[in-house]
């Protein structure tokens, strides 16, 4: 009964998936012919166990046949009509043609086995995945480090860039002026007066002189004591009260700014520039004005000084004082020809003026370039 059992069982599973059929034939656990059975099968497989499975094949063969025919042919169809492929069916019948069907036993062990793989690929899958995750933390790790040393670098070149960019240019300042002469104390062009003789005379004690005196002192010709005297100056320079060499052409007197002049002073007969003859006198002034004559003919226009004690006529500047005196000299010129030509000349044109100015001969000591 038990055979009979077993046989139905074996028929109805084959009958309805033949793929299982094929299953059972690969897991077999007769491999004479190198199947693929587990251990326990292969310690069965003996001459004793070929034998049982002959004898039970036999029993189930006899009693499929003489109890269930149509069964058979039933199931076939139905396996037929579920699509199943004529491979698998050819399969399951060279199985059951073979003789070696798989008991029981050697199912439930090979289940056990693929339970057990299962279980170990379980196993080994979660070892893998933790190895897997402590790579990919590791890469994450680096990464991060890197990111991190990348961004503390571009900060440290941002930080090194804003104090730049931030940082406005420098406001260009002007160089500071004399509050007196407003030349510009960093003027490479500035020049200081270099200081008087030892023998210069103050100026009312070099008016005193007999040297500048026209009269004697029983002459007459001495007209008023409210007239001033006239002399001559030579070997000039003009300088504020901070001592620096400045012109005099160019509003300082006009706004009261204090300028003196030091020089060698001669009698106003004495057409001599040289320092013969002359009275050394030092801070002479302040200048009150300054003035200039000469308008009536000859070559220069005479150019003086007002002080409260004298007037002084220009004569030679000093070497330290002569390029500033000459920049002066060129305009008190040109001054001179204009006041004479058109004093001589009423009715004349602006082309005729710029003739005037440019066709006559600057006298010698004037460089007009």
């Amino acid at each position: 009964y038990l055979a009979k059992v077993k046989a139905l069982l074996r028929q109805e599973l084959s009958a309805e998936n033949g793929d299982v059929a094929s299953l059972l034939q690969a897991s077999n656990g007769c491999s004479r012919n190198g199947a693929y059975g587990s251990d326990e099968d292969s310690e069965r497989a003996g001459p004793d166990g070929e034998d049982d499975c002959a004898m039970e094949m036999e029993e189930a063969a006899a009693s499929s046949s003489s109890l269930v025919p149509p069964l058979r042919a039933r199931k076939a169809r139905r396996s037929r009509s579920n699509g199943e492929s004529k491979k698998s069916l050819t399969s399951s019948r060279v199985t059951r043609s073979s003789g070696r069907q798989p008991t029981i036993l050697s199912i439930f062990s090979k289940g056990s086995n693929k339970r057990k793989s299962e279980e170990v690929n379980r196993e080994v899958k979660p070892e893998a995945m933790s190895v897997e995750k402590e790579e990919e933390e590791l890469e994450e790790k680096e990464q991060d480090e890197k990111r991190i040393k990348i961004e503390a670098k571009e900060g440290l070149e941002i930080k090194d860039e804003i104090p730049q960019v931030r940082t406005p240019p420098p406001v260009k300042t002007t160089p500071p002026k004399c509050v007196d002469c407003r030349q510009y104390l960093d003027d490479p062009d500035l020049k200081f007066f270099q200081g008087d003789p030892d023998d210069a005379l103050e100026e009312p004690e070099m008016l005193t002189d007999e040297r500048l005196s026209l009269f004697d002192a029983n002459e007459d010709g001495f007209e008023s004591y409210e007239d001033l005297p006239q002399h001559k100056v030579t070997s000039f320079s003009v300088y504020d009260k901070r001592g620096h060499l400045c012109p005099f052409d160019t509003g300082l007197i006009e706004r009261n700014i204090e300028l003196y002049f030091s020089g060698a002073v001669k009698p106003i007969y004495d057409d001599n520039p040289c320092l013969d003859g002359g009275v050394r006198a030092k801070k002479l002034g302040p200048i009150n004005a300054w003035w200039i004559t000469g308008f009536d003919g000859g070559e220069k226009a005479l150019i003086g000084f007002t002080t409260a004690f004298a007037d002084y006529i220009l004569m030679e500047p000093s070497e330290e004082y002569a390029p500033i005196f000459a920049l002066m000299q060129e305009k008190i010129y040109m001054s001179k020809i204009v006041v004479e030509f058109l004093q001589n000349n009423r009715d004349v044109s602006y082309e005729d003026l710029l003739n005037k100015i440019e066709t006559p001969v600057p006298p010698a000591g004037l460089n007009f370039n």
